[in-house]
């Protein structure tokens, strides 16, 4: 049993584990030891950090002077050393949490806009007592088509507030945990598909997808959000008039699922995975784009003791500047 406090160069304390009845006199707190109710040897160890205090439970007669004195030098490095993660960890968590808020508060703009532009502002002044949906179901007869494209918009958008969250979630707050149920892998696929239709169909995009009905004990959360930034990334870096090509193929205690599609060459494949990394080509197809998405795929596949791999292709056809290769996203879903 130990207890420990940090004081930083203020004296401000940082951190401390003391109990409130456990109250000791600093006078008598030297750079070694003292005996704290014959239980406790209690000292600590200043350094250009700031001070730590430690109380250690006497056991079998307890330490030497020496002993207790390198003990008290490596509590003190360590803890630094903690101190200075965490303060980095907080920095990023920061970063992250600005850049989450500004995407959610984003997606809840567009859906917003969406609404207003569909259904003016002098309708709704006119509607008395008409409830939004009354009205939005006066537009639609109107105009269905028009108020299709919206709703589907609307629908991309808040979909992608709730993957938005769920990412920051599963990632960030370390209190997630995965909820294994079974479920028909294509259909969790077309889910996700459909939120990019009409992006499929601007770019000339063919969805060419396995017939089967296979089944995979996962989390439907986690692998659907996988499966959306994967479907983003073919919608931005996919040659148009081409397919997108998905193939299920169950081996012995997973599922590999297989992406393949002719895209934009990927000239660093060890690192397309890392925080942040985007090739030079992602920058000119999609400025937009922060280097987050793939490597929020490859930790949220951990989560479920998955992976993914990619297999780029080597030859490649220039259009407009901009090389193509066929490239491959394969992953091995563990079935619980």
């Amino acid at each position: 049993m130990e207890y420990w406090q940090f004081r930083d160069k203020n004296e401000t304390i940082v951190y401390s584990d003391f109990p409130d009845d456990f109250i000791f006199p600093p006078s008598e707190i030297i750079q070694g030891k003292f005996k704290f109710n014959k239980v406790y040897h209690v000292g600590y160890f200043s350094g250009p950090e700031g001070v730590i205090v430690v109380a250690v439970k006497i056991d079998k007669g307890g330490l030497s002077k020496n002993k207790f004195q390198v003990y008290l030098k490596s509590s003190y490095i360590s803890f630094c050393k903690s101190l200075k993660y965490r303060e980095t960890l907080k920095k990023n968590l920061d970063n992250k949490g600005r850049h989450f808020t500004h995407n959610v508060a984003d997606l809840l703009t567009t859906a917003l806009f969406e609404f207003y532009a569909y259904i003016d502002q002098t309708t709704l002044e006119k509607s008395n007592a008409k409830t939004i949906r009354d009205i939005f179901k006066d537009k639609i007869k109107t105009s269905p088509v028009e108020g299709g494209k919206v709703l589907s918009r609307i629908y991309k958008s808040l979909n992608q507030m709730k993957i938005e969250i769920n990412t920051f979630r599963y990632l960030e707050t370390n209190t997630y945990k995965a909820k294994y149920r079974e479920h028909n892998i294509k259909k969790v696929f077309l889910n996700m598909y459909h939120l990019f239709f009409h992006e499929f169909i601007e770019k000339d995009l063919r969805l060419v997808i396995d017939e089967n009905d296979l089944m995979v004990k996962t989390d439907y959360d986690i692998i659907s959000i996988v499966f959306y930034h994967l479907i983003h990334n073919a919608t931005k870096y996919c040659k148009r008039d081409s397919e997108v090509k998905v193939s299920f193929v169950h081996k012995e205690n997973y599922l590999e699922i297989k992406i393949s599609v002719d895209s934009a060459m990927i000239s660093h494949p060890k690192r397309i995975f890392e925080e942040g990394f985007k090739e030079d080509v992602a920058s000119i197809l999609s400025p937009e784009s922060n280097g987050l998405g793939l490597f929020q795929v490859k930790n949220l596949l951990q989560i479920i003791d998955s992976k993914i791999v990619v297999d780029s292709g080597v030859e490649c056809t220039s259009i407009k500047g901009i090389d193509y290769s066929s490239n491959s996203f394969v992953l091995s879903i563990f079935s619980k």
